[in-house]
């Protein structure tokens, strides 16, 4: 009686059993009703329709099944007034718990939008009960109020507030069996079937039973399901009596819609409107239904010039800020101070500048980190490609990536002269620039989808192999004809297979001509080896020997060129050596998945790093030389899987070449998983850190300064590590891993406490350590306490100035206020109506500001929790911080209300920080710019816009304690920038 698909189409769970009064005597009489297979639930795979999982927890028929968002849960309805929430956990169906509020049969079920605070069901059964729930607990929620905004990700409840006009006003017997309506639509529709067979069309949502419907009836009796396909060009609909599966096909109404448009016109105030009568108006207003009143400006906003051939007003832009509808909620609370006169700055751009000193966080991926032709280490960083050198310990950049996303990939040419770097974008670029200098040679023509993900030179430097990360296994061969690059052309291209390809790189020409050479690709279960043919590239598979011929469906990670011979890991740890395109022999090198390769010109030989955290030195005549435990390091990393390798190379002591063929290997650069890159000399074995490394998993919220020290600041984040870093060393001091995520942090007023916020997760599902809340010694980052009054994850964490109180946002709406000295909990304020995402207290630290994700910006007294309704009770208090995105001071720092017309205002402020002299305010925003702006910030206001570094979503941003720099983090790259504050000065066109 129930079947659903998986979010990812691979699976179909059906559910068994049917009420006897509607079996048949047949079969009935053959023992078709047996017990075991009521309630009985199977999940198949669409392949070959296999029975992955199958339980039965339910001895009665099963009503309903939906799958949530991320395909994690599955929620089954019984006629056993129960719902049973299944988890899948290691590909395993796992019973999580079930839910027993409901009086009768479960009849819908619907799962709402997947989001940082959590998901919720809500269900109907035949005793026309609606009910909430928490999907990841099964905990009911009576309050239907709480949800009132929450998005489904469908509307298969006939019994909810979207539907509820699709029931008719009188009991005329009319029973609404199904409905659904098409959300992914730019204007969604409502379809809703009854027990006559009737099937009607709404705008969505339906509120009142006197709406507007258009009404198709081909079913004899009552319709059992509704589902919409395609979006919303096509419906489908079936009966249970009639046995008809009917397959509708959704067509506009153009008649319609010219109808609404000449309403809307109305509503405008549109006085000149031909060939429409008092008579007409009158009709059409109430006969025509239409979208909020929203949606319809939003729509006029995108065709002005047809208001005016009305003669209509004007419409009103969404951030107007003059008092309409769509003014955001959080200005219309607004008050300016009694001196606001007096506060008032210029409108120009603040005198000052920022300065990127510092990038820390190394986002590491396959055969990613190179040296560069000066022996400098080049590695991402966020939308950088940093150049660091171990000799001076200073950083450069390379910035060419601002307009696209982080950077993915980068190879490095044999003599180090010239550096490709790829990136993230859905039509991604790749740049070849000068390692040394770091200016841009050429941008190549934009040809990969996604992203890069590998890049390699060929030994002449005069060629090089991209990788797409598209679906389709792009590979593209781009060619220099200076060797200079600034001519780089693409020569030829091609879509190798549907299968992910790990690497490309060039191999060992077929012929002497220097229009013939070969190229290896592999990745998941093959390996191929491209001769090019022109401008054509030409596949030829490998030949595999007896012996070898079980290596074939293995996953190729990474290949080198070694000499007359080509050598590829695989993920077994072995080493496959090919001659030409035959696998001539397997060498078992490492214990685990070999993650990356590098080989020097001529007999150097090459090294290779694996998942078992061990890196080796082989010889050109792949003789095994010498390994290198990296968890030996006098740092050693988190995660010690090894995922990048390259060869720094040197004259040999005889020789005065300086030809990379005649070079010996020195030192060999490593970067792990965790975002650790180590220096290892050949010779003495000794391991040295670089000071690159930076969170890396998942995102990075919290960032806190020390509050008298201007040298320190703490970071924590999803990696379950908070660190310790000083801005003048630029290194790391400390840091330490607990045993759980981290999402806020403070610095006690006296330096001596640190306070993190634990819980969150990147998929938005429940974690064990949600709500609970730690106290460190900040000198040695030891835990003092560790206590829990919240079952939700705290966003944001602050110390009152006096150092007597502390504050957590959390993610279930409310302010958590605690004593410091007992750390018990004063007061609990749950004033707000969306998570909190910003708290300040004011000097005296008697009161709170605070920011939610509705747009509110409200206020707190710290000594019982109390809301005060009324902002300009206020409205001259200072402010101790102020790291509220809403409020007087930091208006003009939002696009819409800048004076910066070229500025998009779809872009939303995540961050601020104000200087400690208060003359000064840094925003970032979800794109990844930081912004200067002098304080208070106010409307038509101009900035100073710094360099990119950050790829999207700024996190966090702080000024230290004495205003001479700022950090800014990003929380999906995961980098942290030091930013230094000094005088404007004109800079150099392309200067790095």
């Amino acid at each position: 009686r129930a079947c659903a698909y998986s979010p990812d189409g691979l699976r179909l769970a059906i559910g068994y059993g049917a009420a006897k009064s509607n079996i048949s005597l047949k079969e009935a009489s053959s023992g078709a009703t047996k017990k075991q297979f009521e309630g009985k639930l199977a999940i198949l795979d669409l392949d070959d329709f296999s029975v992955l999982h199958e339980t039965r927890d339910s001895h009665k028929w099963i009503t309903e099944i939906k799958y949530s968002p991320s395909g994690e849960l599955l929620a089954v309805g019984s006629a056993d007034t129960r719902i049973y929430m299944y988890v899948f956990d290691n590909s395993m169906l796992r019973l999580q718990h079930m839910i027993t509020q409901h009086s009768s049969a479960i009849t819908h079920l619907d799962f709402s939008v997947t989001n940082a605070k959590m998901q919720f069901l809500q269900s109907n059964c035949a005793g026309h009960e609606l009910c909430f729930f928490e999907a990841d607990t099964g905990m009911y929620i009576p309050a239907a109020s709480r949800l009132k905004d929450v998005k489904w990700t469908s509307n298969t409840c006939p019994l909810s507030w979207a539907a509820q006009g699709t029931w008719p006003a009188e009991n005329d017997g009319t029973e609404v069996t199904a409905c659904d309506a098409s959300l992914k639509s730019h204007a969604p529709t409502l379809a809703a079937a009854d027990n006559f067979g009737r099937i009607r069309l709404y705008r969505f949502p339906v509120s009142s039973s006197s709406a507007k419907f258009k009404e198709n009836r081909v079913h004899s009796q009552h319709v059992t399901k509704l589902r919409w396909a395609g979006g919303d060009s096509h419906l489908l609909s079936c009966s249970a009596h009639d046995k008809c599966v009917l397959q509708w096909r959704h067509v506009v109404d153009d008649a319609a819609v010219e109808e609404e448009d000449a309403f809307i016109k109305i509503g405008t105030g549109s006085s000149n409107l031909h060939g429409f009568t008092e008579e007409d108006m009158g009709t059409l207003s109430r006969d025509v239904t239409y979208a909020p009143g929203q949606k319809i400006e939003d729509e006029l906003e995108d065709d002005a010039e047809d208001d005016e051939k009305f003669g209509g007003a004007a419409v009103k832009k969404k951030n107007d800020v003059s008092g309409n509808a769509t003014t955001p909620k959080w200005l219309l609370a607004v008050v300016p101070p009694s001196d606001a006169v007096h506060k008032a700055v210029e409108s120009s751009p603040p005198k000052l500048k920022l300065r990127l000193v510092w990038s820390h966080g190394c986002q590491v991926e396959r055969s990613s980190i190179v040296y560069n032709a000066l022996g400098e280490a080049v590695y991402p960083s966020g939308k950088l490609c940093v150049i660091y050198s171990p000799r001076s310990h200073t950083q450069r950049f390379y910035r060419g990536h601002h307009a696209g996303g982080p950077v993915s990939a980068i190879g490095a040419a044999p003599n180090g002269l010239f550096l490709a770097s790829g990136d993230v974008a859905k039509r991604p670029r790749i740049h070849v620039w000068d390692g040394r200098a770091g200016s841009t040679a050429v941008i190549l023509k934009s040809f990969h989808r996604r992203s890069v993900s590998s890049l390699s030179f060929s030994a002449d430097s005069r060629r090089l192999v991209s990788v797409g990360a598209d679906s389709d296994g792009s590979l593209a061969v781009w060619r220099s004809l200076s060797g200079e690059w600034y001519d780089g052309l693409l020569q030829a291209a091609v879509h190798s297979c549907d299968r992910t390809v790990r690497f490309a790189c060039f191999g060992v020409s077929n012929t002497s001509s220097i229009d013939k050479f070969e190229i290896c690709s592999g990745g998941d279960g093959h390996v191929y080896f491209w001769t090019l043919c022109g401008r054509e590239l030409v596949s030829s598979e490998a030949l595999w020997t007896e012996q070898q011929h079980h290596h074939r469906h293995k996953s190729v990670l990474c290949g080198a060129a070694v000499n007359d011979r080509f050598v590829t890991g695989l993920s077994d740890g072995q080493l496959l050596v090919w001659k030409g395109r035959v696998c001539e022999k397997s060498i078992k090198a490492h214990d685990d998945a070999i993650e990356s390769m590098h080989a020097a010109s001529g007999e150097a030989g090459f090294a290779t790093g694996s998942r078992d955290g061990v890196v080796k030195l082989w010889s050109s005549r792949f003789r095994h030389i010498k390994s290198f435990e990296i968890t030996e390091a006098p740092v050693p990393p988190l995660e010690p899987r090894i995922r990048s390798v390259h060869l720094g190379l040197a004259a040999a002591a005889n020789s005065l070449s300086s030809d990379s063929s005649t070079k010996k290997i020195v030192r060999i650069l490593v970067a792990c998983a965790s975002s650790e890159v180590y220096e290892i000399a050949k010779e003495s074995g000794s391991i040295t850190l670089f000071p690159g490394e930076g969170h890396y998993l998942n995102d990075l919220w919290a960032l806190c300064v020390h509050p008298s020290d201007p040298d320190v600041f703490a970071t924590a984040g999803d990696d379950m590590t908070v660190r310790v870093w000083s801005v003048s060393a630029k290194r790391l001091l400390r840091k330490a891993k607990l045993d759980g995520p981290l999402r806020s942090i403070a610095w006690s007023p006296d330096g001596t406490k640190l306070l993190l916020g634990m819980g969150g997760t990147k998929s938005g599902t429940r974690h064990p350590k949600d709500g609970v809340f730690l106290l460190l010694d900040a000198t040695t980052l030891r835990v003092t306490h560790e206590a829990r009054d919240s079952r939700y994850w705290f966003r944001v964490a602050s110390f009152s100035p006096d150092g007597t109180k502390f504050a957590f946002g959390s993610t279930d709406h409310k302010i958590y206020l605690y004593d410091t000295h007992s750390t018990n909990l004063i007061q609990k304020s749950a004033s707000h109506n969306a998570y909190i995402t910003h708290i300040d207290f004011s000097t005296d630290s008697k009161f709170i500001q605070s920011d939610a994700a509705d747009f509110e910006h409200l206020y707190h007294e710290t000594s019982d929790g109390s809301q005060i309704r009324l902002p300009s009770q206020l409205k001259d208090i200072q402010w101790h911080t102020w790291s509220c995105i809403y409020g007087w001071p930091v208006q003009g720092c939002w696009p819409s209300l800048s004076g910066e017309k070229h500025r998009d205002p779809r872009i939303k402020i995540t961050a601020v920080s104000r200087n400690p002299r208060q003359s000064l305010l840094a925003a970032g925003d979800d794109a990844g710019e930081v912004r200067l702006f002098r304080y208070p910030s106010l409307q038509n206001q101009l900035s100073v816009k710094c360099s990119h570094s950050h790829a999207s979503e700024l996190a966090s941003l702080d000024f230290t304690c004495d205003g001479s720099h700022l950090i800014s983090i990003g929380k999906h790259d995961r980098t942290i920038a030091i930013w230094q504050v000094e005088e404007e000065e004109e800079e150099e066109e392309g200067k790095v």
